[in-house]
């Protein structure tokens, strides 16, 4: 009962309604098993690192940190609910620096993720139901070490084709992509590039594909009168074949003057199926939602997060009712807001709860879901672990949430 008297306490300070705190369910976490020394262990925000099999287990791509490379890239798994996970399988060549992107199509995960060269590598591997077990990985190159390449995104469309966007660091940076009809055997550069040609390094995409909308959500950085500006892009590949189509450019929103986001990676988008792409982005430390119409071809705001939250990260995921969950930080502490109306609008759903002890470290709120779910919805919170005699430990820490 004084647990729930301070959520509620809390709740009222940082959202400012009686209302929403009786409306709001409380979740208390537990610790998992699941320890790094990597601070990016579930970096970076645009990719999807957790995914959910037809069988009700969850699959992590986690940065297990510089003691366990060169294998430091891991897939672990665990059922619903369960705070201990098992290591699946761990994926080669990669660092503490090293971060990747999952796509489950059916039982098949395709993963992209940046090896401890620089190089942009693809994987994939099958799962099976019956064992709960994955097949042996396949890789192959995408882009070699040479271009100092980062934060990799995938998406496959509906005739298989798979789709990867990368950010390239040289003397000035820039996102690239490739694709290929057969990703085990060769790979292909669009001839393209995105994003204003300046070193500044906020430039992250995430490759779109949804219905018939092949697409890249993309942000971008300029100097503008003086100052940097932040640009939050959209670039939609006309024809559908990149071979041969051209790719049409269009500002979504003008960011902040001299955001610091260093990767520009702290946005989450997620798509319905049908062509609607919804996206959230932390800008100055507030929240900005969009919605694209896979109908008209527009991008909208929805202007439904009038507080400023000071939120540094968040995570967008859909139900696969189409009920869509946007997760985001509130100091140490994650809020969930649902939308039941195709994301036109959004009310308060969810507060999580955790103590604080002195050993332990919340500054830094990074969270993971899934980018669709069919059941209860996971929220893996990164926390700092502390040992005067050690070198800080990250754990995550996990919420359950019911629909």
């Amino acid at each position: 009962m004084r647990a729930f008297a301070v959520v509620a306490v809390l709740t009222y300070l940082l959202l400012g309604s009686a209302d929403t705190v009786l409306s709001l369910q409380i979740l208390s976490g537990t610790f998992t098993n699941i320890t790094s020394t990597a601070e990016g262990m579930i970096s970076l925000r645009q990719q999807e690192h957790l995914q959910v099999t037809a069988d009700g287990i969850r699959h992590l791509l986690v940065n297990t940190g510089s003691d366990c490379a060169p294998e430091s890239l891991v897939l672990m798994s665990a059922p619903r609910e369960a705070t201990q996970w098992r290591v699946s399988f761990s994926l080669r060549d990669t660092d503490q620096a090293s971060s990747g992107d999952i796509l489950l199509e059916n039982n098949r995960l395709h993963i992209v993720y940046r090896d401890l060269y620089g190089a942009i590598i693809y994987a994939e591997t099958t799962y099976d139901n019956q064992a709960g077990t994955w097949a042996p990985v396949q890789t192959r190159v995408v882009t070699g070490g040479g271009e100092r390449a980062r934060a990799p995104t995938l998406a496959v469309d509906s005739n298989g084709r798979v789709y990867v966007a990368y950010t390239v660091v040289d003397f000035v940076v820039t996102i690239h992509m490739a694709y290929s009809d057969d990703p085990l055997d060769v790979w292909y550069d669009s001839g393209f590039s995105w994003g204003s040609e300046n070193s500044l390094g906020a430039k992250s995409a995430r490759m779109i594909v949804s219905g018939e909308k092949i697409g890249l959500i993309y942000t971008d950085v300029r100097f503008w009168l003086g100052r940097l500006q932040n640009m939050m892009k959209w670039s939609l590949l006309e024809g559908n074949d990149p071979a041969t189509g051209s790719w049409s450019d269009t500002i979504i929103s003008f960011g902040t003057t001299d955001d610091h986001d260093p990767f520009g990676s702290h946005f989450s988008a997620v798509t319905n199926g049908s062509g609607n792409v919804y996206l959230v982005w932390a800008v100055d430390r507030s929240i900005r939602y969009f919605r694209y119409n896979g109908t008209t071809g527009e991008w909208s705001s929805v202007p439904i997060f009038g507080n400023s939250f000071r939120t540094a990260y968040l995570q967008i995921s859909r139900h696969v009712d189409g009920r869509l969950y946007t997760i985001f930080n509130v100091g140490s502490y994650l809020v969930v807001m649902e939308s039941a109306d195709d994301g036109k609008s959004f009310s308060f759903h969810s507060f999580c709860w955790h103590s604080i002890q002195w050993w332990q470290d919340w500054s830094n709120p990074r969270m993971e879901t899934p980018s669709v779910f069919f059941d209860q919805l996971s929220i893996l919170q990164q926390v700092g672990i502390q040992d005067p005699a050690l070198p800080e430990v990250q754990v995550l820490f996990q919420y359950q949430m019911v629909p």
